[in-house]
């Protein structure tokens, strides 16, 4: 094991280590028992187009979605469904969805170990203790991280330990060059794997490779060797899914064949009687997305034909197409409700109040972050003592990129409260990462008055 191997991996007491990702994984696989598992019980049986997937990867050894049902009550044959990570994990342990939930926790942990050593290196033993206490006590966060059918029960991890990583990054927390080498390569292939997750993290992920490269212009370790780790893991996740596709299928594409779909879920004539009282979903029970003609024959003319009907309805409706977008941009960035309650989470309704608190909490957390990060209100703020503790510019870049980046697609098209859960952690974080900047700051500064 070399310097920076240790560094990251290097952990002194891995008994202890082991224990708590252990502890971690039995948790997730207990709640899953009690939640989900009480309906899903196995893994062809996984909603949302993954489990038909998973049964042809068991019992054919072929990525396809057989009978997939389009909207408008067109059956069809997909290879571009789903993205693969999740459907090729849960093929891997048969039925035993409890064994597939605990390993699940068990390559979080192992993932995380390298952002962890990084977070205690930035903040210190204390505050990286009540960091994860407060992520993890987030009813948001660990409903999404227990829920096995959606990808933000991944990127709730991928996406804060890649931003950790950055942060690590940009205070050049470094001795060897070998560590600036291996963090760019950790920060891009969680971004990769958040990418085979779900293909709207795509955006993320290349601006993510820019923002890496411009930090190695800037701290002269800019190479060759450093550009190639940037763009590798991306890179390698594309063409790897565009050869399934392209050899099952003749097209090229940056993620799935249901962006149309999307698409117009968020941009039609019933959006704003649907959303957010109601939620998007319903409009597929109820009728009103389906495909012009039901003699459309493969997966890629249903989505143009999709993706035709929403910018048709754009260009026709472009003064409701922006009362739309203001919407969902109040709905995600202000709204402080869990939007919207659907007609089955009517028994869970005291759940999702409590919930609505922790989210209004943090949205007002996440909005002071970056409004403290300019000057003219820092002025503002460091008339509080408490405030003050949080506001600094650190991270005011790198915080905006993810934000932005993230949530662009769903601005333009269909969002759910749960695209929200990623960026509950990050936020967290940044929060505490400033925090312990002040105060060393604070001791530095009176060392030297004194």
């Amino acid at each position: 094991m070399n310097k920076s191997q240790k560094f990251f991996f290097g952990i002194k007491n891995k008994k202890n280590e082991i224990i708590l990702i252990i502890i971690f994984a039995l948790l997730l696989a207990f709640l899953f028992y009690f939640t989900d598992g009480r309906s899903i019980k196995t893994a062809d049986s996984i909603p949302f187009g993954f489990g038909q997937i998973i049964k042809s990867l068991q019992e054919e050894k072929q990525y396809i979605a057989k009978d997939i049902l389009y909207p408008g009550g067109v059956y069809h044959d997909s290879y571009a469904h789903r993205m693969p990570l999740i459907p090729i994990w849960f093929s891997l342990f048969g039925d035993n969805l409890i064994l597939a939930s605990f390993m699940r926790g068990i390559l979080f942990g192992l993932i995380s170990i390298p952002a962890l050593k990084m977070l205690k290196a930035l903040i210190g033993n204390r505050l990286l203790s009540i960091s994860l206490l407060s992520i993890i006590s987030s009813p948001l966060v660990i409903r999404r991280l227990v829920d096995i059918t959606s990808e933000e029960s991944w990127l709730t991890i991928f996406l804060p330990c890649s931003f950790i990583g950055l942060c690590f990054l940009v205070k050049k927390s470094f001795s060897l060059k070998n560590e600036i080498s291996f963090c760019l390569y950790y920060i891009n292939i969680l971004l990769s794997f958040s990418f085979l997750t779900k293909p709207s993290i795509l955006y993320l992920a290349i601006s993510t490779c820019f923002f890496c490269l411009i930090i190695s212009i800037k701290n002269n370790f800019f190479s060759y060797k450093n550009t190639f780790i940037i763009i590798s893991p991306l890179l390698t996740a594309l063409i790897l899914w565009n050869i399934h596709v392209f050899s099952n299928t003749g097209q090229l594409t940056t993620g799935t064949s249901w962006s149309g779909w999307a698409l117009l879920k968020g941009n039609n004539s019933k959006f704003a009687e649907y959303f957010p009282k109601k939620g998007l979903d319903l409009l597929d029970y109820e009728g009103y997305i389906k495909v012009s003609s039901p003699e459309l024959n493969n997966e890629w003319t249903i989505d143009e034909d999709l993706k035709n009907q929403a910018i048709f309805w754009i260009k026709t409706n472009p003064i409701q197409f922006l009362k739309n977008t203001l919407s969902r941009i109040y709905i995600i960035f202000f709204d402080p409700r869990i939007l919207p309650i659907m007609p089955w989470h009517n028994n869970i309704k005291t759940l999702i109040n409590i919930s609505s608190l922790t989210l209004f909490f943090i949205k007002f957390l996440g909005w002071f972050l970056f409004i403290s990060s300019f000057k003219i209100t820092k002025k503002f703020f460091n008339n509080f003592k408490l405030l003050k503790k949080f506001s600094n510019q650190n991270y005011k870049n790198l915080f905006f990129y993810y934000l932005f980046f993230y949530f662009l697609p769903f601005i333009f098209a269909k969002y759910d409260v749960r695209h929200f859960a990623p960026i509950i952690p990050i936020i967290f974080l940044l929060a505490v990462i400033r925090y312990k900047e002040n105060v060393d700051d604070n001791v530095i500064s009176n060392k030297q008055i004194k």
